[in-house]
């Protein structure tokens, strides 16, 4: 059989390309155009590429430079990321700062919010495998196919990129996806912030705000907790029977800050628990829930060590009931405790103290205290005579006036 001038030709370029392709990348070269030949990929004029045409778009395998590039057939790309020799001088000085090491390697053009939407995990990750040898354009995605071990895995990046910027996810899907899935903490946090932004939400985004609370990051789980307010109760009611124990005050100072009245029923059977008592007390006295009133003094009665439990001291103070004189005083009369103890102690008996208090707090007056205590004691004992006297407030007696008939105001003896 004869065969054809051109037909003769083509083989001829096409053997040359491969064999430059094989001479410069090596023996897997070959493997390279076989795996391209499978996938669909065919040879095209003048039989230094090879191409694949889709619905969406064209990829194309440079045989002479090994570059992989792919073009979208009917929208362009909405961001751009150049190569560092791209850079300019306002980019060199200030890199990308969610992401440092991308910052680096790469210069990105566009609105920065599409730029944080569309910076997803996979192609942050094919980004710092490439170490800056990538380029996206509006009209174009390249880089060389030699990085990947295979061209199979160099199609099937490429294409997913592709797929991904020209998919129909909205802006909210796509920050929810980046808080959920990324690495990089910044870049979580970033992502969250847009996400809560979001004016309405739709159920996918409220649900991955929920999955936010106990992701472990304060920032990224109480940006969540401020947009749910309170939502945060089902699935924080949930985390709890699986977190561990560093999770708990999270959980439970978020039940208590934005669950509102759903939260009380959600934090009371935690009171009788040995790994959230204490801040079940701290959290039920800050709402001031006078049922749970006498368990929070008797955690506090109870707890050890005790140079822990200044929160407690402080949500009682907040509260100001005198039913933790007792308790308050018992623990200032304890000696050989720490200072700061001892202050958040006298602090919270300025609004729980009763004149039983009065006692003990002018014997340390007389023990030549440090000079922070020695304030903070004439500041409670002042408010707590104020107090006595202002339990009297408005009653009067005759007083014995030089004038006579006169009457004033009784004052008790302090």
């Amino acid at each position: 059989m004869m065969v054809s001038m051109g037909n003769f030709l083509e083989a001829g370029i096409s053997g040359i390309a491969s064999t430059y392709h094989a001479i410069r990348f090596g023996h897997h070269a070959s493997r390279f155009v076989d795996e391209a030949s499978q996938l669909g990929y065919s040879m095209r004029p003048p039989f230094l590429t090879m191409k694949l045409r889709s619905d969406q778009g064209e990829a194309v395998f440079d045989l002479i430079t090994g570059q992989l590039r792919m073009t979208p057939s009917r929208f362009r790309y909405p961001i751009t990321i150049k190569s560092p020799q791209n850079k300019g001088l306002w980019e060199l000085l200030a890199p990308n700062s969610d992401d440092p090491e991308l910052g680096r390697q790469y210069s990105f053009r566009g609105d920065k919010s599409l730029i944080l939407a569309h910076l997803n995990p996979h192609l942050r990750i094919i980004l710092r495998k490439l170490k800056g040898k990538f380029e996206l354009t509006g009209s174009r995605i390249e880089f060389p196919s030699t990085k990947f071990i295979s061209f199979l895995q160099a199609h099937e990046a490429i294409d997913q990129i592709h797929r991904s910027l020209l998919s129909v996810d909205s802006l909210e899907t796509r920050y929810a996806r980046n808080a959920l899935e990324e690495t990089v903490a910044e870049v979580r946090y970033l992502n969250t912030r847009k996400l809560v932004a979001v004016k309405e939400l739709s159920e996918f985004g409220w649900r991955a705000l929920e999955d936010l609370l106990c992701c472990g990051d304060i920032r990224i789980a109480t940006c969540a907790a401020e947009r749910l307010q309170h939502r945060v109760v089902a699935p924080l009611v949930r985390a709890i029977a699986s977190a561990a124990n560093h999770e708990f005050p999270f959980i439970v100072a978020t039940l208590a800050r934005y669950g509102g009245p759903a939260a009380i029923d959600s934090l009371l059977p935690l009171l009788d628990r040995h790994d959230t008592g204490f801040l079940a007390a701290v959290e039920l006295a800050r709402l001031k829930h006078q049922p749970s009133l006498a368990k929070i003094v008797g955690i506090l009665a109870m707890s050890e060590p005790k140079n822990n439990c200044p929160p407690l001291i402080d949500a009682l103070g907040y509260w100001g009931t005198k039913k933790a004189n007792g308790v308050l005083t018992q623990i200032l009369t304890t000696p050989h405790l720490d200072e700061h103890l001892y202050l958040a102690v006298i602090k919270a008996l300025a609004t729980c103290g009763t004149s039983k208090a009065l006692e003990p707090l002018m014997r340390l007056e007389k023990s030549k205290p440090s000079r922070a205590l020695k304030s903070q004691l004439k500041t409670t004992i002042g408010a707590i005579r104020s107090q006595r006297r202002g339990e009297f407030d408005g009653f009067i007696s005759v007083s014995t006036a030089p004038s006579g008939g006169e009457i004033s105001p009784e004052t008790p003896e302090s």
